[in-house]
């Protein structure tokens, strides 16, 4: 078993979770979602190197408009290089309350995380 490396860059992470905030709070923001933590996770599919993503909010989930998150991906594709990441790019939502609940088993399971 061998152990692949991780090239996506703590810039790069930001960046990302930079993105994904920008445009929920464009969105979102104004009917009162608050998006924090953006956790951008560095992992591995079939020797492929991706990022997860999970977005922490806090507020009425039913007002995050799916025409909207579903476009997310590709919008942040438009604004990152393939040098910069080049897999694909799922986006999770949870709410903040069930975050709190799972934050400490799951963080113990994922050191690569990177919360912005």
């Amino acid at each position: 078993m061998h152990h692949l490396k991780i090239k996506t860059t703590e810039e790069t992470s930001r960046k990302v979770a930079g993105i994904v905030k920008e445009y929920l709070n464009a969105w979102f923001g104004a009917e009162g979602l608050v998006f924090d933590p953006i956790v951008v996770i560095p992992r591995f599919f079939d020797d492929e190197e991706y990022l997860d993503i999970y977005v922490v909010y806090d507020g009425d989930g039913e007002r995050l408009d799916a025409d909207c998150t579903i476009t997310l991906p590709r919008l942040i594709r438009d604004r990152v290089t393939e040098e910069e990441v080049s897999g694909p790019l799922p986006i999770s939502y949870v709410e903040k309350s069930e975050w709190e609940d799972l934050t400490t088993d799951w963080a113990r399971y994922n050191e690569s995380a990177r919360f912005y």
